[in-house]
C-alpha cells in the first residue's frame, strides 16, 4: 500500500511538508459552467476499508449556483466537457510512475 503519499500533490503546514494520513477537500473553478470537488482521503478515515486500499479519491463536477439550460444540445456539450475535466482531475493526481502501474480491466 501506497496511500496518498504517492499522489501528485503536496500539502504543506508552515512551509513543512505534511506526511500524516489526511482529508483533503477542495474547489477548483473549471469555467463559468464547471466547479469541481476533490476530495482524497488516506486509509484511515476511510470506514471498513478493503484490505488493499490505499487511499480514497472522489471528484465531483457540478454546475455553478444558478446555471440552468432547457437546451439538449448545451446539456450534452456541459456533459462532454465534464467528462474530460474529471479525467483531468483524476489523471492529474497520478505521477507518472503510478500511471504505469495501471492496468486496464
Amino acid at each position: 500500500m501506497h496511500g496518498v503519499k504517492t499522489l501528485n500533490f503536496n500539502v504543506a503546514v508552515a512551509g513543512a511538508p505534511l506526511h500524516v494520513p489526511l482529508n483533503l477537500n477542495y474547489l477548483r473553478i473549471r469555467g463559468e459552467q464547471h466547479h469541481t470537488i476533490i476530495r482524497i482521503a488516506s486509509r484511515e478515515f476511510v470506514q471498513s476499508p478493503a484490505p488493499n486500499l490505499s487511499a480514497v479519491v472522489d471528484i465531483d463536477v457540478f454546475t455553478p449556483a444558478g446555471f440552468s439550460s432547457t437546451d439538449m444540445k448545451q446539456a450534452k456539450e456541459w456533459l462532454s466537457e465534464a467528462h474530460e475535466l474529471l479525467k483531468e482531475e483524476f489523471f492529474g493526481l497520478l505521477t507518472e510512475d503510478l500511471k504505469e502501474t495501471l492496468v486496464e480491466s
